[in-house]
């Protein structure tokens, strides 16, 4: 049922012309409503990849949750686009922060 939910409410926004750039622009506040600390920047690396890095976050020390949360990223991005792919790119214990590069088609 969530899946058919989610689809409907991104095939209707694709119709409204919402884009993953739509998405990313949002996920600073998406992060403050969802988790306790941590930041989050994105870096426009061509039109359909970015860089997003979540910094000071304590629960990236857990690498099932680094990627944990790549895939859950991939399966929200993929409600926009035909082919969405997000990868964690590296990991910083010392500022325990990580990046993702997101590319979709």
């Amino acid at each position: 049922m969530n899946g058919t939910l989610l689809g409907t409410i991104a095939r209707l926004a694709r119709s409204a012309g919402v884009t993953p750039w739509t998405l990313i622009e949002q996920l600073p506040r998406f992060w403050l409503r969802g988790f306790d600390g941590g930041d989050v920047v994105h870096e426009k690396l061509g039109p359909k990849e970015a860089r997003v890095v979540i910094s000071e976050q304590p629960l990236m020390r857990f690498g099932y949750f680094r990627h944990g949360l790549a895939g859950t990223a991939e399966s929200q991005l993929s409600h926009f686009c035909t082919r969405a792919y997000v990868r964690v790119e590296r990991f910083e214990p010392r500022t325990l922060s990580t990046s993702y590069r997101y590319q979709w088609a």
